[in-house]
């Protein structure tokens, strides 16, 4: 089911969707690349649009599961966590695990 999307968020979209990735890999290649795919395979969540931010993804409490699972992680005393949406679960995870943020 597709959702309704403003012509203002279409146009952005379409202009973001439309750059090329350069040949040369760099970060932000590399970004477009990811805001991409999530976009175009129905991954992202709110806030959209992805392009330009740390983008909310379904699976985000999943994912900061499996990084409470690492041995880096069980052994650190200090997380930097930023305050976005999809990082949540990671400031949660750090609290009830003891760990600084």
């Amino acid at each position: 089911m597709r959702r309704h999307i403003t012509r203002k968020y279409a146009r952005k979209l379409e202009r973001c969707t439309k750059k090329t990735v350069p040949e040369e890999i760099t970060k932000h290649s590399f970004r477009l690349k990811v805001w991409r795919h999530l976009e175009t395979n129905g991954l992202a969540m709110f806030p959209r649009p992805v392009y330009n931010r740390i983008p909310n993804f379904k699976g985000a409490p999943e994912a900061a599961a499996k990084l409470a699972e690492l041995d880096v992680f069980k052994n650190a005393s200090t997380v930097k966590v930023n305050p976005d949406k999809p990082q949540e679960a990671v400031r949660l995870v750090c609290i009830l695990s003891s760990i600084y943020l």
